[in-house]
């Protein structure tokens, strides 16, 4: 790891906020001439992917089976009644 320019800087060993896995210190440059440079960063477009989003889909799944549930219960109930 070493400082490529001025203009470098150092992001510190830490864990990742999206992943939960540790990462070790390292250098980024915006300069597009330094070997540190790691190209343009591009938001996430506002998408989450972390434990936010899949609690989302996860409470999305659960309502969608309740909803599956209650129409069989329906239908059976309507069956057994004939």
């Amino acid at each position: 790891m070493t400082k490529g320019c001025e203009e470098c800087k150092l992001i510190p060993a830490g864990v990742s906020k999206r992943t939960g896995k540790p990462y070790k210190a390292f250098y980024t440059c915006k300069n597009p001439d330094c070997p540190n440079y790691k190209g343009e960063y591009i938001p996430n477009k506002g998408r989450d992917t972390g434990v936010g989003a899949l609690n989302t889909r996860l409470d999305n799944l659960a309502q969608y089976l309740a909803e599956e549930f209650e129409e069989i219960k329906t239908m059976l109930l309507d069956i057994q009644r004939k």
